[in-house]
């Protein structure tokens, strides 16, 4: 079966919306969905910052929640992201944050499975290591979802002399990936002709993600593949690297 068919992001060209703060992929339209609550918080002797989002349908029923924790040590930022995913959301394509990173980091560098892309049920050749490179370029003619590396303990963003940032799990593994193309890009381009380039590297970690499988053409993906539903927990540290180390 062609890649193209396989893909999660391809399920029937369905609008995945991803949700502030870039809670990705629920597969319902921006019309359909609306911020009911957002609280922040900050206690101010441990510098800890604790915001929470729920998105609600039209109908008032709570979609998804969204918790984030931030504080600082002085060196390093900690952010952990509680999500929290309905019955109605059962068999997302990934559970994770998309973020921009910072201007003229056009590398990286990470601890996790590689060399080359791979998937939960799709990574019998790839091997864990620390493998660096330059980000993924799309090599499907249907532009899809692609890129992701998985169960990785650590990435790094870097610049062309070494430096950049560092983002490394708190918890359990992450799977990652950095490319050109946020999701909307994907999704709004019919061929690789009309793919839009991002100016910045689009990086995505994922506490869940969805086997390629989607039946479009050809057998779907085993059970335990999917997605449940339920709480998905997400902890890193950001700290800046420097090509001096």
């Amino acid at each position: 079966a062609p890649k193209a068919a396989r893909r999660p992001s391809a399920l029937s060209r369905k609008a995945w919306m991803p949700a502030s703060p870039r809670t990705n992929s629920f597969p319902v339209q921006r019309s359909q969905m609306r911020r009911t609550e957002s609280e922040s918080t900050e206690t101010s002797r441990s510098g800890v910052t604790t915001s929470t989002e729920r998105w609600a349908g039209l109908d008032d029923t709570v979609l998804v929640e969204h918790r984030v924790r931030r504080s600082r040590d002085g060196v390093a930022l900690h952010v952990e992201h509680t999500i929290t995913v309905p019955e109605a959301f059962a068999d997302l394509p990934r559970v994770g944050v998309e973020f921009l990173a910072p201007a003229g980091l056009d590398r990286w560098r990470y601890a996790g499975f590689g060399p080359h892309e791979n998937y939960p049920d799709r990574r019998s050749s790839a091997r864990f290591g620390i493998w660096e490179g330059p980000p993924d370029e799309l090599p499907y003619l249907v532009p899809q979802e692609f890129g992701l590396r998985t169960d990785c303990r650590w990435i790094e963003l870097l610049d062309a002399s070494g430096s950049g940032l560092r983002i490394e799990s708190t918890a359990a593994p992450f799977h990652a990936s950095a490319t050109w193309q946020t999701t909307e890009q994907l999704f709004a381009a019919a061929d690789q002709s009309e793919l839009d380039r991002s100016d910045r590297l689009v990086v995505h970690l994922d506490a869940a993600h969805r086997g390629l499988g989607t039946a479009s053409c050809g057998p779907d993906l085993l059970p335990g593949f999917r997605l449940g539903v339920g709480r998905f927990s997400l902890a890193y540290r950001v700290v800046g690297v420097s090509s001096k180390r």
